[in-house]
């Protein structure tokens, strides 16, 4: 046995525990929406079946859908690979994410480090208003979830730097880097923006702190903002730009203010709680502003979906996920005070709320597989029968860990109705809702 392996064991059993949940989870839930577009060639609407028609293909969704050709190129290569293949990526996604918050939360103490990592594990779950489409549905976690890794990475070392903790790369890694802040900008509008103020805000936190001038991370902010560039000069991005009115504005605002009531409460409320512990017993100040920049950056990316389009429960995820690495952050500080009793009754909190959610949770997302199998049954019947036209049934799922099956009832052109008749190879394709339970 390698010294001091024993001391990581615990971590190794979570990841292992977190990489099968995630697996089980991301197998069971089936296509929907978007990813049978993805399966198609924007470029001439032919099926995908090699590698070559992808580039093509983002070349015109640049054009006509958005800039994200990046993320969106990756969701074509994972459609037209095994199934398998995503799964398992999308598993070591969130083994990723464990590792990045370990390495933030670096205590000497093994227990306390497990403690802060289940809590932040309870939080994610419990509090993400749509948990199926940012982590499990394939076009939803490539957007959102492997989003957040991508933007944490990008973070990291700015927040290391920053924190005074431990941290070092080869210059091949510092150059590396480069790509991956190009790749991060070019991510999300949303998302990408606000991690990239916060590391132009770590970055002079730090050079003001030690006076000496970095010049690696300065080539990662400028190749991020190049990134970011691309990403919204894009046709079909930049077409959408104008400046929404004072009624759409004042509609969005009271539609965000409605969802941090109602899905953000308690992140806001155990952040804040944190917070003020913190405070009163003296956390390192580093450790308070690394946070409250956080949270700051989880409020703008909340308010910027004032000025959107369209707001949906899976647009939180981002601010979910920063309000968790300032909560981590605290809990982390509290315990470098000997206060680590705070972090066990925060997880103890959470794990109730998390027992209560969670298996019922994973039950939706088997009912939704069970639905699935029944739906391609029922196409492979149709088919064999030389019919051309078939009616699905609608699944609404009951938690935010499934996510809905949803068919135009009336107009079979409409998007998926259409792309999941061309995928299938059906010329009409409608959806029926189901029957409403009767209650005894």
């Amino acid at each position: 046995m390698v010294p001091g392996s024993e001391n990581h064991r615990p971590f190794i059993l979570l990841c292992v525990l977190v990489f099968l949940v995630a697996l089980g989870l991301t197998a069971l839930t089936p296509m929907v929406s978007d990813d049978f577009a993805y399966c198609f060639s924007f470029a001439d609407w032919t099926r995908i079946r090699h590698v070559g028609q992808i580039i093509p293909s983002m070349a015109e969704h640049r054009n006509v859908t958005n800039g994200r050709v990046i993320v969106h190129g990756l969701v074509q290569l994972l459609l037209l690979l095994p199934r398998p293949v995503y799964c398992a990526l999308n598993a070591l996604n969130a083994v990723l994410l464990c590792a990045l918050i370990r390495r933030m939360i670096a205590l000497p103490s093994r227990k306390q480090e497990m403690v802060i990592l289940l809590f932040g594990i309870c939080f994610f779950c419990c509090f993400l208003p749509a948990f199926g489409e940012n982590v499990l549905w394939l076009d939803g976690s490539l957007n959102y979830f492997w989003g957040l890794s991508c933007s944490l990475l990008f973070l990291f070392p700015f927040l290391m730097d920053y924190l005074a903790l431990p941290h070092h790369e080869s210059v091949f890694l510092s150059v590396m880097r480069i790509f991956l802040a190009f790749v991060f900008g070019t991510w999300s509008e949303n998302a990408s923006l606000v991690f990239l103020f916060l590391a132009v805000c770590l970055y002079l936190l730090q050079w003001i702190k030690t006076r000496q001038f970095r010049l690696f991370p300065l080539f990662w902010i400028v190749a991020a903002m190049a990134g970011y560039v691309f990403l919204m000069t894009a046709p079909a991005t930049a077409g959408r730009a104008g400046a929404p009115s004072i009624s759409v504005i004042g509609y969005n605002f009271r539609v965000i203010f409605d969802a941090a009531r109602n899905d953000l409460l308690w992140p806001l409320l155990i952040w804040t709680v944190l917070f003020a512990l913190a405070v009163s017993y003296h956390v390192e100040k580093r450790l308070l502003i690394a946070s409250a920049l956080l949270f700051v950056g989880a409020l703008l990316t909340h308010l910027s979906y004032t000025f959107a389009a369209y707001f949906v429960p899976r647009h939180l995820c981002t601010t979910v996920f920063l309000l968790l690495l300032a909560s981590v952050l605290l809990l982390a500080g509290l315990c470098r005070v000997d206060r680590p009793d705070f972090s066990c009754v925060a997880l103890a909190c959470l794990s109730v709320l998390f027992l209560l959610q969670f298996p019922v949770g994973v039950l939706d997302v088997a009912v939704s597989y069970h639905k699935q199998q029944l739906r391609e049954q029922q196409i492979d019947t149709a088919l064999a029968a030389g019919q051309r036209s078939v009616v699905l049934e609608n699944y609404y799922p009951y938690t935010a860990y499934a996510v809905p099956f949803e068919l135009s009832l009336s107009d079979p052109s409409v998007g998926p109705n259409i792309n999941i008749a061309d995928y299938y190879g059906l010329e009409e394709v409608r959806g029926i809702d189901p029957v409403r339970e009767q209650k005894s």
